[in-house]
């Protein structure tokens, strides 16, 4: 039936006008942000680390990115850092392209079998720190690459405002068309719920785990990856330890000197969506419910509007629908440049939200029901613990 009546009509309208002002809102809040986040000054020119350093990069069948990302460390560093590398049971080749930057000093550490209790990340980080000997410790990723100076311009920056832990927002890459579509939606959602420009004063708790640069006295006083050992994302773990215990934490946008990868297939974008929304619903399911009507309304209504506008000839809806989806598709387009993706995918967003909103529902029921999920060949049952999660591996 055709939406004719008086106030049906102007129930529809005020909601397209709304979602409009909504997204207008949004595209304003994120350039606000981003002009809040200090970036680090891109310094190429030789320079010593000023303080020993030791970069830890836990890795589990990482043969594809492993050799990209060591040969971006190694020229930064001198005889005041050094790599460590924890394979955790890698069925791949990794070990060996370690093996292969072994005459640059890279240390390469088999994590073994599990302790009880332990995560095979938190217990990679842990294992690389008991080895390392750096007065900062830099924990990142095996799919980062860093531009020249990054690590020691981060280190010098965080000596000279005195930080004790430095996060880098890095400029994510997006190889696949899945990724593409879904990512910059996620990114977005950083902006409104991780409150990135709010963490160095204290007032937000986030830390990208491609990049968590801390004084060893500081990880030590915190409990360091040992504490929050069965934390499924160790980084916010780690992140609401420094919040909570006042420690002086730096929140840099790295989109001009690093990189990371979010996943790089379907299958494993899925999966990652999983183990997020899973985690972060745990305890209270209601928060599933409010991001998948958020997501209806702000995205897939105006789609809605604006396929019944055309099918019924309805010029204010069509026009304030259009509006609402220019919108959308200008702040994804934005945000897929900042990461060097061209504008013109921001095309992509309507399956990729439709992805999202899938991914939200069957975690919401996945945290009330059933919180298990796999991921990278381990299933894992996680429960609320003490403000965060905890999780449990139940094979391997």
């Amino acid at each position: 039936m055709v939406v004719d009546g008086q106030f049906w009509g102007g129930i529809v309208v005020f909601f397209q006008v709304l979602v409009a002002l909504a997204w207008l809102g949004i595209a304003l809040a994120r350039q606000r942000i981003l002009r809040m986040l200090p970036q680090l000054e891109v310094k190429e020119e030789s320079q010593a680390l000023p303080a020993t350093l030791s970069v830890i990069v836990p890795t589990r069948n990482e043969e594809r990115n492993i050799g990209r990302c060591i040969e971006s460390i190694i020229h930064q560093l001198d005889e005041k850092g050094e790599i460590i590398v924890v394979d955790d049971s890698s069925t791949d080749s990794t070990r060996e392209v370690v093996r292969r930057y072994s005459k640059h000093g890279v240390k390469l550490i088999e994590a073994g079998e599990l302790p009880g209790g332990w995560l095979g990340k938190t217990w990679a980080c842990h294992l690389g720190y008991t080895y390392s000997r750096g007065e900062w410790l830099l924990f990142t990723d095996a799919d980062a690459e860093f531009g020249k100076g990054c690590i020691r311009n981060a280190l010098i920056t965080a000596l000279k405002q005195g930080a004790e832990l430095v996060t880098q927002y890095p400029r994510m890459k997006m190889r696949s068309t899945w990724i593409k579509a879904v990512l910059p939606i996620l990114l977005l959602a950083l902006y409104a719920f991780g409150r990135p420009h709010k963490v160095s004063s204290g007032k937000a708790a986030f830390a990208f785990g491609s990049f968590i640069l801390i004084r060893r006295d500081i990880y030590e006083k915190l409990g360091g990856h040992a504490r929050v050992r069965d934390a499924v994302l160790e980084d916010r773990a780690i992140a609401l330890l420094a919040r909570d215990a006042g420690v002086r934490t730096l929140f840099l946008d790295g989109t001009n000197s690093m990189t990371a990868e979010w996943n790089n297939s379907l299958k494993s974008l899925w999966n990652g969506m999983i183990r997020l929304f899973t985690t972060l619903y745990l305890g209270s399911s209601k928060k599933s419910i409010i991001n998948a009507f958020m997501l209806i309304m702000l995205f897939i209504f105006p789609l809605a509007s604006l396929a019944y506008s055309l099918a019924y000839n309805i010029p204010t809806y069509t026009l304030l629908s259009s509006l609402s989806i220019i919108l959308i598709s200008h702040v994804i387009g934005e945000e897929l440049r900042k990461h060097r993706v061209p504008f013109i995918y921001a095309v992509l967003w309507p399956p990729g939200v439709f992805l999202i909103l899938c991914a939200v529902i069957v975690s919401g029921f996945k945290a009330a029901f059933k919180p298990l999920f796999r991921w990278r060949n381990r299933l894992y049952r996680i429960e609320a613990h003490d403000g965060r999660e905890r999780a449990v591996i139940l094979s391997a």
